[in-house]
């Protein structure tokens, strides 16, 4: 397995967009636009890859000043959940971002995910809110 940046707009992204509807969109009965799309172009985007060079996670990152990077999107094909692969694909990118200059990472992490990013060491900042119909809470990390 590896990690890998991808190109916006590239076959890879591509199969990003068709593995983030899948996990993320579907449940909630929600499609890309093509202007959701669209604002992703200035975003970096990145994907875990089998040894077939299939792409079995993803995440995208905002740039939102030059030291503080939001993490959005992530996405593990459903499969393989629960195999350390979301971990091992967080930890990559924080280590590439860390390598770009930033110092920090945010996330809006559903409720049900927040375990799993407290033991990356995000900590939770403010109280939970709603966003696409789902509880959410702001997460920080430094790196």
């Amino acid at each position: 397995m590896y990690i890998s940046e991808i190109e916006f707009g590239s076959p890879n992204f591509d199969c990003a967009i068709q593995l983030r509807h899948l996990v993320l969109r579907e449940p909630l009965n929600m499609v890309f636009h093509t202007i959701d799309i669209a604002k992703e172009a200035s975003e970096l985007h990145f994907a875990l890859f089998n040894q077939y060079d299939v792409i079995i996670a993803c995440l995208s990152v905002r740039i939102l000043t030059n030291t503080l990077a939001k993490v959005r999107q992530v996405a593990v094909a459903p499969h393989l959940q629960g195999k350390g692969l979301g971990k091992k694909l967080g930890i990559g990118v924080e280590k590439i971002l860390k390598s770009k200059g930033f110092d920090t990472i945010e996330l809006h992490a559903r409720s049900n995910a927040i375990p799993f990013y407290e033991k990356l060491s995000y900590k939770s900042v403010g109280n939970m809110f709603e966003e696409v119909g789902i509880k959410h809470i702001k997460m920080l990390k430094k790196l």
